[in-house]
């Protein structure tokens, strides 16, 4: 009867250890499948693909050895196409694969990543989620009245460029990004536009501006543009007393240039009039004498006249 239990209680303990024992290569099985991609095909590689809605689809992939993959991109419409493209070196440990696609909206869209013939990684393609704005370009950055106009294209082309925002970023060289936005920009001459007020700006500085798109239906944002450089001028002070400063300056020079021209004729003009041996000529209120003398006039002969009162004869007046 012992013996009989003795065995039992060998087998129970046996079939605990077989129950560990299963259970832990269980695990490790799950552990491995989770782990390796070849075992799972939704997970491994971080596998995004964006769409610019005009005729790329752009996959990437986080990769060391691009050249062992290849990717399909199935199109699940009344064709059911697939696309093939093989996978390039685009990035420190990442790889990049470019579908021709024209524009789609609505179909149903799976990459699939290929290694030996065996599918290492697939996923569903929302084409509305994986919409990625195009790179905007830059235009033209003008001052206007102390502020600077900002003018740029988004590339993008449809109903989609009227749903789409913007953010500006704009930072003085060696200082700390300002960035505006999301916002609505406005149009002219079909480019959109921003105005960077002159107020928020350093004078006589350097400053950088880009731009890049957000479309709110995929929630994704575009690379950001070319930066594009412009100058700010002196503020109104600076300019105010520099006019000052230049206007007292060129003062004094045309006085001191006045001055001198005076001098040289008053010499000229000294020069050219004959000298007098007779300084008296030259006094402004000389005596009669003086005057004589200088004009060497003859003295004046009087001659005494006597002047009698004539009395009439009476006879003549016929008085008797």
């Amino acid at each position: 009867m012992k013996i009989r239990e003795l065995n039992c209680l060998v087998m129970d303990s046996n079939r605990q250890v077989c129950n560990w024992i299963s259970y832990t290569v269980l695990l490790f099985g799950y552990m491995t499948a989770a782990i390796l991609p070849g075992k799972n095909p939704t997970i491994g590689f971080n596998l995004e693909c964006t769409y610019d809605f005009d005729q790329v689809m752009q996959c990437e992939l986080e990769l060391q050895n691009c050249t062992e993959y290849s990717m399909t991109l199935q199109v699940q419409d009344k064709y059911a196409r697939e696309e093939n493209c093989a996978v390039q070196q685009c990035g420190i440990g990442k790889c990049c694969c470019s579908f021709k696609l024209m524009r789609v909206l609505g179909e149903a869209l799976t990459a699939k990543v290929w290694k030996d013939g065996n599918i290492m990684e697939s996923k569903a393609i929302n084409v509305m989620e994986s919409i990625k704005p195009k790179t905007p370009t830059i235009k033209s950055v003008n001052e206007l009245e102390g502020n600077f106009e900002v003018k740029w294209t988004s590339n993008m082309k449809g109903f989609l460029n009227n749903e789409m925002t913007a953010v500006v970023t704009y930072y003085k060289k060696g200082e700390t990004e300002k960035t505006s936005g999301p916002f609505k920009p406005a149009t002219v001459d079909e480019l959109n536009y921003y105005v960077i007020k002159g107020q928020d700006l350093d004078p006589s500085s350097a400053y950088v501006v880009s731009v890049k798109s957000f479309l709110s239906l995929s929630g994704k944002f575009s690379d950001s543009s070319k930066e594009w450089e412009f100058q700010t001028g002196p503020s109104r002070h600076n300019l105010m007393l520099v006019i000052i400063i230049t206007l007292s300056i060129a003062a004094v020079i045309l006085s001191v240039a006045k001055y001198g021209c005076y001098a040289k004729l008053r010499k000229i003009y000294y020069d050219a009039v004959p000298k007098t041996t007779n300084p008296s000529f030259l006094n402004i209120n000389p005596s009669e004498q003086k005057v004589r003398q200088v004009l060497k006039l003859e003295p004046i002969i009087t001659i005494p006249i006597h002047v009698e009162t004539l009395i009439p004869d009476d006879s003549e007046l016929g008085c008797h």
